[in-house]
């Protein structure tokens, strides 16, 4: 059987359909890999906040857990938080800050968190709903892992996430210092966060 002849003309209208084709199928498996991390998330069609889900009650609220995160709903607004809250909220003696949610409102939040990423996760993910932005820094006199984040101190609003001996959560100027054992770091975060909520 003799093969047809394509002119150069047929062999690239050929050519470009197949990548068009394979371009939009493609596009197809990402916005399904999306939507399947979304509905993962989210905790399938019933929202993020399934009554089958496991509960945890910390000071009268009731934590959900969704994919490996305690989740409180507060209106319509989801707080994520990585600890057990229970846990979380004894993680240190005392917390000398006045800080609260408002005080971040429409402003620009920076985090040095050379340590600890989770933790700068669980502040972006609450605070950034709030905030104007949260953004990763490098905090003045402190290690920075990163040279190309933006050096901060204390006249901006900087939460600064370090390991220390001894954990503690405290004030200076602008400057929130979250301190403690690199294994409690988190669950520190997560008291701040809680405690800037009114929870604790």
């Amino acid at each position: 059987m003799i093969k047809k002849i394509e002119t150069k003309e047929q062999k690239s209208k050929k050519e470009k359909k197949n990548q068009l084709v394979l371009a939009g199928l493609l596009i197809f498996v990402m916005l399904f890999s999306i939507f399947g991390i979304i509905f993962q998330y989210m905790g399938g069609f019933g929202g993020g906040t399934n009554s089958q889900n496991p509960t945890v009650t910390y000071k009268g609220l009731t934590f959900q857990e969704i994919n490996g995160y305690y989740v409180l709903q507060s209106g319509s607004s989801s707080f994520y938080f990585s600890t057990d809250p229970q846990t979380a909220g004894n993680s240190t003696s005392e917390i000398m800050t006045n800080k609260t949610l408002s005080s971040y409102a429409g402003q620009v939040v920076y985090v040095s968190s050379p340590y600890d990423y989770n933790a700068y996760n669980d502040i972006y993910t609450d605070l950034s709903n709030y905030t104007r932005r949260v953004q990763g820094a490098c905090a003045v006199n402190e290690t920075c892992v990163d040279s190309t984040l933006p050096l901060k101190d204390c006249s901006s609003n900087l939460i600064i996430i370090k390991k220390a001996q001894n954990n503690q959560i405290y004030q200076k100027g602008n400057c929130i210092y979250i301190e403690g054992k690199q294994s409690d770091l988190l669950g520190l975060t997560d008291e701040f966060l809680m405690h800037i909520l009114g929870i604790n």
